[in-house]
């Protein structure tokens, strides 16, 4: 699969964006604590904007698709192969065990 995406060489990347409100709580708390807040001014000193400008962040982060899928594709892959091991092997190393068991007793007989 790794083999089919890679001719197409596509950029898989994107720029997620999200609005951080964990410092609302503090901007909230100053906000009314402020006694002399100018709701309604246009100055730069208007209690809502500064409310806004403090509690309120956007965080980006990027985002790699084909990171993603690789790593998906990868763990796919190893999935089916100890699946796979697993059921053709499982039964030679339950003989295996048996054997052991089976030679352990015979030794512990002829002492």
């Amino acid at each position: 699969l790794r083999e089919q995406l890679s001719p197409f060489d596509i950029q898989l990347r994107s720029v997620e964006r999200q609005l951080d409100f964990s410092e609302a709580g503090k901007a909230v708390t100053r906000f009314l604590a402020n006694r002399n807040r100018r709701l309604f001014s246009l100055s730069t000193e208007n209690a809502l904007v500064s409310l806004l400008r403090e509690g309120v962040s956007v965080q980006e982060s990027s985002v790699d698709s084909k990171r993603d899928l690789d790593d998906a594709l990868r763990s796919a892959c190893n999935d089916f192969i100890e699946h796979t091991s697993g059921a053709l092997c499982g039964p030679v190393l339950l003989f295996v065990e048996q054997c052991k068991g089976a030679s352990a007793s015979t030794d512990a007989g002829l002492k």
